[in-house]
């Protein structure tokens, strides 16, 4: 049977920066196929390459045996690819899940208003996944505690704390953009390698 769906070695890279190494897979009718990766793995990339938003670097995709690589989102809806569809449904989705969160926020909390939604506490979430470590299951557990811990930890400088933790998340972000755990990560790969240099 024909795959509906066939993606052969697509590539995908960003200035010298690959985003898509390689990807290949097929869908065939009835099939459900999953894809499964931590932020900035390149699953949106992969997603915007075959529905035409961009352009792969290499690789094939084939919808019906047809080879639409390249082609621009216009073009494929002459083709009865309706791109606006899924992006509309993607939105819908992730609508729907913030719903659910709001949903089960509530009950947390036990009572709502919308200045509780600022913008400053969207700021914080997102400076804590970050500090903690994007793309890690752990990540956002330490992100959390630093974001909460460290400000209480530099009271004791009175009004110069949020000017050292504003230091601390900057040289974080410059020099180690993938966080704590990626820091520990990269500390824990290298030690290997310089305790058998030493020897």
């Amino acid at each position: 049977m024909a795959a509906v769906l066939e993606v052969r070695d697509l590539r995908k890279s960003f200035g010298g920066i690959g985003a898509v190494n390689g990807v290949s897979f097929a869908v065939h009718e009835g099939e459900i196929l999953g894809l499964i990766g931590p932020n900035g793995s390149g699953k949106s990339t992969l997603f915007n390459c075959i529905l035409g938003q961009l352009a792969p670097s290499s690789g094939e995709v084939r919808i019906d045996g047809r080879p639409i690589s390249g082609m621009r989102p216009c073009d494929l809806n002459r083709l009865g690819i309706d791109t606006r569809r899924y992006t509309l449904m993607a939105f819908a989705i992730g609508s729907a899940l913030g719903g659910i969160a709001g949903v089960l926020y509530a009950p947390l909390v036990q009572f709502i208003e919308p200045t509780a939604f600022t913008l400053g506490l969207s700021f914080n979430l997102l400076l804590m996944v970050i500090v903690g470590g994007a793309g890690r299951f752990f990540g956002p557990f330490l992100g959390a505690a630093v974001s909460v811990l460290l400000p209480e930890w530099l009271r004791f400088s009175e009004g110069l704390y949020l000017m050292a933790y504003a230091v601390f998340v900057m040289v974080l972000l410059a020099f180690f953009p993938s966080g704590l755990l990626g820091l520990a990560e990269r500390l824990r790969n290298s030690w290997p390698r310089s305790s058998k240099s030493a020897t």
